[in-house]
């Protein structure tokens, strides 16, 4: 997405074409244009029915009267509008206003940035530049948008809530949204608490075909991606299976931390083990672990806890989500076991 808003792009107005969901992605067009700080920002919403004369003056105050004084007299400032397809007046403006500043011919005009789920015929070169959605936004915009929304949040349980999150809804950062705002049980596992987050596009798209143009289909982090929902619809486990990414990239090495913990602390008590993946004790996997500290007599509160880490590893390394209710027993029992990383 950086690629709409980067500071050394010809200064001219763009319609961005987004068939689907037009407002999630002009937020976070507004959230880079904010954050790189080059441009002043006026955002339009055309459903407030506000003209954009009024919009600007709640933005930039009253340094002109009339659309075309605005158009000359703002310096590196972006019109973000969405919504305005069904505002005739609204877009007679935007339209007016991008040929004005135009006709400046400077650096430090101002633009429009057109964000509409159908093309207008209007917004033509040189004046605009059309520019598809399609692979717009990547992970890092799916990351930085969970980051904003949990307002610098630092857990382990909202980092797990994240990195699934973002994996699930990929590219549609409503969806994003809606998974990290639920409970972290089910937020964890949303494959299984579908009518918490889904919408009337799963039975709309139940049997179709994945298509960009119908919303359910697009580029991210730079291959095909279908819509979680599209998926819920049609292709369950692969749902299940984009739930279960999402887990891995924080349980994983969450697991091992505790391994690691279990083997500092009976390192006496262990061996190595031809069948694990080193020499050594440190390489020791759950599996070996469980085993060896089962024959060496240790208690069963400590062997339950670790073989409970074992249980989890597994279904992991199998493809296999996991429930929230698994991941808090197993540290409770590790920490009730003495065992902490």
């Amino acid at each position: 997405m950086e690629a709409i808003r980067t500071g050394d792009r010809e200064r001219r107005s763009i319609l961005l074409h987004e068939p689907f969901q037009t407002a999630p992605l002009a937020s976070a067009i507004a959230e880079l244009t904010r954050r790189e700080g080059l441009d002043q920002l006026c955002e339009v919403d055309g459903t407030t029915h506000e003209s954009l004369c009024e919009r600007m003056k709640g933005t930039f105050g009253n340094v002109a009267s009339t659309v075309d004084g605005f158009a000359f007299d703002l310096k590196y400032a972006v019109i973000l509008a969405w919504n305005a397809e069904s505002n005739a007046s609204l877009t007679a403006d935007l339209l007016s206003f991008a040929q004005s500043c135009a006709l400046r011919a400077d650096a430090s005009a101002p633009v429009v940035l057109l964000v509409t789920p159908e093309k207008v015929d209007a917004c033509s070169p040189p004046v605009w530049e059309l520019v598809q959605a399609e692979g717009i936004l990547g992970p890092h915009d799916g990351i930085g948008f969970a980051a904003s929304a949990g307002r610098g949040t630092q857990t382990f349980e909202h980092r797990l809530k994240t990195s699934v999150a973002v994996e699930v809804g990929a590219w549609d950062l409503d969806i994003v949204e809606r998974i990290l705002s639920m409970p972290t049980h089910r937020a964890t596992r949303p494959d299984e608490h579908l009518a918490n987050w889904s919408d009337t596009r799963v039975e709309l798209w139940r049997g179709a075909r994945p298509n960009w143009i119908a919303g359910n289909l697009d580029r991210w982090g730079g291959e095909p991606c279908i819509h979680p929902l599209f998926l819920a619809a049609n292709e369950p486990v692969l749902l299940k299976k984009r739930v279960w990414r999402g887990q891995v990239a924080v349980l994983f090495p969450w697991l091992d931390e505790y391994r690691q913990a279990v083997v500092r602390t009976y390192r006496l008590k262990l061996r190595p083990d031809q069948l694990s993946y080193g020499d050594d004790v440190d390489t020791l996997d759950w599996g070996p672990i469980c085993w060896q500290l089962k024959r060496a007599g240790i208690a069963s509160r400590v062997l339950n806890a670790i073989h409970a880490g074992r249980m989890l590893r597994n279904d992991l390394a199998h493809g296999r989500p996991v429930d929230w209710t698994a991941i808090q027993s197993f540290e409770l029992g590790m920490a009730g076991a003495g065992l902490s990383h």
